[in-house]
């Protein structure tokens, strides 16, 4: 926003110096008044509402009437059009805090705020491209000051990258535009959707032939500003480059979208606001320009609502960070100040990059600061035509100690009248204490009781003579508007002494009649000292008709003339890249900034915006992120099987500090060269450092069997620009694997159980057998399969044993490979024996191999069953003294055994080479002698071969093994 002189008082230069002084007659320290202009946070009569969705408009009209309050707008909060907001004039005689207090506690009403007012406050200083020291400073002398050199955006260098797009729209929501400026015209906005002239709302937006914007506050089609800030504004952000006349934009080519939010004077409502920002983002803007501010206002308001949801549209905030010299982080000024991302605030430096002295600054909440001391842009001239007297009084028909007819007084010891005693043109003068000196703590006034009616394009005049006596720098008088009479503010004021002539004042009051305000004047005395006061004459308001004279260029200071530095940047990068997401707009402009220690520590960024840098771009890089696991490549694990969570990751580095591309990194995950389903993967964040000094990304997955995968990673910036490095190019892995299996071999004597014989004496060489199948063919790793062979629980000794392959050496291992290994054992009761088998993968094999199992037995020999009385086992039959039976003769043999405890018992007969050949179980009673009886038949019912057989006999504390022979 710009910097503008307030002094409404033309024609006498009024000098009041602060000073504190003692009085003498009051105990008390005196403090001169500092009389300034007031400038009100919000409209004083006005209110915005939003109801509840279920209040009809019926509703709302009776609750409005009965309320003696008048709705003059109803408009959306957002461009989304979900919430209706209605501006309302409030009831006379009651303060817009009152009105809101009364609103909130209504059931009805969801929200309700002040019609705060933003001001954009310009001023001009004296009059292309080379007094354009914000585009390119090389040092020299502009508006009679000396700068530093590179003190600037480097536009130039910027302009050998791109100059701007005409598809590229910024909405510049200010005080009009001068369209028809030869420097402006070629790049003014036209609306697609609406056709000039036909009466016609074309676009169904409800506003009638809107082809070049939009005027909100007039409510017309006509958006030219006769108060030049938006003119001003627009050109710094894209007059016309290379035309070879005038000045040049930073944006040479782009679409400029006036909206209109105020008539001839420097302050706007939200109401108009809110509207604007609307169209904008409806209509395809993709900045706005907020070159105004104020302090009323705060998170969450409808302001913010509205730009929130511009900002959710695409829509990039620049806004103006204020003109006070204020700490934003402690005095927020809106909406510089909202907390929204799509905002980029901006303080004002000068020549030499310094803050300007004006410049409102703050470590967190201003972003950037932008060229905003003596910048040169476009403006419109004026001509005024004849006046007409709206309204004159010379008091002369008045009577004497009488208040004037037709105007009315209030206030605290008012006693405002006409007096013949003195006067400008005779007889009579309006005098605020006839006969005498004003009182002490006087706070009058008086004023004609009459609004006007604003016409568009006019400026409006309050002129009068004036002869005052005035306590100097404590009492005042002051020009005094309201809106209701009651509730006063003023525009200028006057203190200390006329030297008893009489001065002519001229102020210009066109923003005041545009709000429909009384005018009038006040005194205001304070505790000690009085004086003769003052006195009034020719008193008259004029109206003027204005009109565009020419066209012409000016210097100007403010943040409002920083901001639209940042906003031409922003169209330099959305000319680049039309694509760019707000966040990476934004980014682009905060990463690009030259940093200053004059800006450390009262910016966000400590840096002035460099239109080269934001959109210069070195390629970002790709690199390993050298955590445990990943110091030499981008995967862990390497190997796994179907299950296992494999997780890639990689480190993203861009010397710009550009962000990736939305969806980048990625990770190209392929199996025989060909992408698996769902590859690329979009990697996500994994840390948030800087991406000038490399942000981690990761992406975790499982994926299918496969020993052929490949993975590489990719990238781009925002510009588009691939990385390169290493993890650019495809590396082997990971290993996919499906675990072998191990199982019985079924052949001969191993069906079931991996060994043969089961049971057997010393001398005997036991067979251990398995078989090993891995349906990815992948042969087994070295040394495997292994036999585990244990007695009581403990390996035997050099066990685990290799096992030797036993198959023909066309078998594949997905169909499955014989392993072996035979061994002679010492003799011992219960022997237990498992497979263990990894491949080549280190993936371990499963199947009931696996499981430990019971055998071998190997028996004493001396254990033959010829002393059937020494053991609870006995015979019966033939030949039972021999410790033989012949089954065919009726022969049998009888077991006996007494159960320790009861339970099953069981007994489990094998021919000589170990192959089972009876079992026969019952439950038996602890303590209780019984018996079994073998026939010498196998489970089939066959007589078995004569032989030797062994017998085993388990159960609650038994364990007996003994021999006996058949014999035919």
């Amino acid at each position: 926003m710009g910097i503008k002189n307030r002094l409404f008082i033309i024609g006498l230069t009024i000098s009041l110096i602060c000073v504190v002084s003692l009085r003498t007659g009051n105990a008390q320290q005196k403090t001169q008044r500092d009389f300034k202009s007031e400038r009100p946070l919000y409209a004083p009569d006005e209110v915005i509402v939003i109801y509840k969705s279920h209040m009809g408009e019926g509703q709302i009209k009776s609750f409005h009437s009965s309320k003696d309050m008048r709705e003059v707008d109803a408009f959306f909060v957002s461009n989304k059009k979900d919430k209706k907001a209605r501006k309302i004039k409030i009831k006379k005689n009651t303060t817009v805090e009152e009105t809101i207090e009364e609103l909130k506690k209504n059931p009805n009403v969801e929200y309700a705020q002040p019609n705060y007012i933003r001001y954009f406050n310009a001023t001009p200083n004296d009059t292309h491209f080379g007094q354009l020291w914000g585009l390119h400073n090389t040092g020299q002398s502009v508006n009679g000051v000396s700068g530093t050199s590179d003190a600037d955006i480097d536009a130039p260098e910027a302009w050998d990258i791109v100059t701007g797009s005409n598809t590229v729209i910024v909405a510049v929501i200010d005080t009009g535009v001068a369209i028809n400026h030869p420097d402006l015209a070629a790049n003014i906005w036209v609306n697609p959707g609406e056709i000039a002239g036909n009466g016609v709302d074309d676009d169904g937006n409800g506003l009638v032939d809107d082809v070049r914007g939009w005027d909100f506050f007039d409510g017309d089609n006509d958006p030219t500003g006769f108060y030049t800030h938006g003119t001003h504004v627009a050109g710094t952000i894209g007059a016309v480059g290379n035309n070879g006349s005038g000045i040049t934009g930073v944006c040479w080519n782009i679409k400029l979208m006036p909206l209109k939010i105020s008539g001839v004077e420097a302050f706007a409502t939200d109401d108009k606001i809110i509207q604007s920002i609307n169209y904008a983002a409806a209509k395809g803007a993709r900045i706005i320009n907020a070159s105004w501010a104020g302090y009323g206002g705060s998170n969450g308001d409808l302001l913010y609502q509205a730009i929130q949801s511009a900002g959710a549209a695409g829509v990039l905030f620049v806004a103006a960070a204020g003109n006070e010299a204020n700490n934003n982080d402690t005095k927020p000024s809106y909406p510089a100040s909202y907390n929204l991302g799509c905002i980029i605030s901006v303080a004002a430096t000068d020549q030499n990059d310094a803050l300007a002295s004006f410049s409102n600054y703050g470590a967190t909440s201003v972003d950037v600061a932008a060229p905003g001391v003596n910048i040169y842009s476009t403006i419109p001239t004026y001509s005024y035509g004849a006046p007409t007297t709206l309204y004159s009084k010379n008091f002369d028909s008045d009577t004497v100690g009488q208040v004037p007819s037709g105007w009315v007084r209030g206030g605290t010891n008012s006693s405002w009248a006409i007096t013949n005693s003195v006067s400008a043109s005779a007889p009579n003068s309006l005098t605020d204490s006839p006969g005498g000196n004003y009182v002490n703590n006087t706070n009058s006034w008086v004023c004609y009781n009459s609004t006007f009616t604003y016409v568009k394009n006019s400026r409006y005049m309050l002129n009068f003579k004036v002869r005052y006596e005035l306590e100097n720098g404590y009492d005042a008088l002051s020009l005094m508007y309201s809106v209701d009479k009651t509730s006063w503010s003023w525009f200028g004021y006057l203190t200390g002494s006329s030297g008893g002539s009489f001065a002519f004042i001229g102020s210009t009051i066109t923003s005041l009649v545009e709000r429909g305000n009384y005018f009038g004047f006040g005194l205001y005395s304070d505790y000690s000292g009085t004086f003769d006061g003052v006195y009034i004459d020719d008193f008259n308001i004029t109206r003027e008709p204005m009109s565009v004279a020419s066209y012409d260029y000016v210097y100007n200071d403010g943040t409002s003339m920083a901001a639209p530095h940042v906003a031409g940047i922003a169209g330099l990068l959305l000319a680049k890249k039309s694509d760019l997401s707000v966040e990476q707009l934004k980014a682009l402009i905060l990463n690009g900034v030259d940093t200053k220690a004059s800006l450390s520590g009262k910016v966000v960024t400590g840096g002035r915006v460099n239109a080269y840098k934001s959109l210069y771009n070195f390629p970002p890089t790709l690199s390993w992120t050298g955590e445990t696991n990943y110091v030499s490549d981008g995967l862990h694990l390497e190997t796994g099987d179907t299950s296992t969570t494999f997780t890639y990751r990689v480190k993203y580095t861009d010397a710009d500090n550009d962000a990736p591309l939305s969806g980048y990194p990625k990770v190209y995950i392929k199996r025989g060269g060909v992408n698996i389903s769902g590859s690329p993967f979009t990697m996500t964040a994994s840390d948030s450092n800087a991406y000038s000094s490399g942000r981690g990304y990761t992406y975790s997955t499982t994926v299918s069997t496969g020993t052929d995968y490949t993975y590489y990673f990719e990238a781009y910036d925002v510009w588009n620009s691939s990385a390169n490095g290493n993890p650019t190019a495809a590396i082997a892995a990971p290993v996919i694997n499906v675990a072998p299996t191990l199982s019985w071999t079924g052949d001969g004597n191993y069906i079931t159980p991996g060994c043969s014989p089961a049971i057997a004496g010393p001398g005997t060489e036991f067979v251990f057998r398995v078989k090993y199948t891995d349906a990815n063919n992948d042969a087994p790793a070295s040394g495997y399969p292994h036999v585990y062979i244990k007695r009581g629980g403990i390996n035997i000794s050099g066990s685990p044993f290799t096992m030797s392959d036993a198959s023909d050496d066309a078998t594949p291992y997905n169909t499955g490979r014989n392993y072996e290994y035979a061994t002679k054992l010492p003799p011992w009761r219960g022997y237990t024996h498992y497979f263990e088998a990894y491949d080549v993968h280190n993936a371990s094999a499963s199947g009931a191999p696996t499981v430990e199992a019971d055998s071998p037995d190997v028996w004493d020999e001396g254990l033959v069953l010829t002393e059937p009385g020494n053991v609870k086992m006995g015979y019966s039959g033939e030949g039972i003294d021999r410790g033989y039976f012949n089954p065919a003769t009726g022969g049998a043999v009888k077991i006996n055994f007494n159960a320790e405890n009861s339970g099953s018992v069981e007994v489990k007969i094998f021919s000589s080479n170990g192959r089972l050949v009876k079992t026969i179980s019952k439950e038996a009673v602890g303590g209780v002698s019984d018996c079994f009886i073998w026939d010498g038949r196998n489970d089939s019912g066959e007589a078995v071969a004569s032989g030797i057989y062994v017998i085993k006999l388990e159960g609650p504390g038994l364990n007996r093994t003994r021999k006996i022979c058949v014999m035919k």
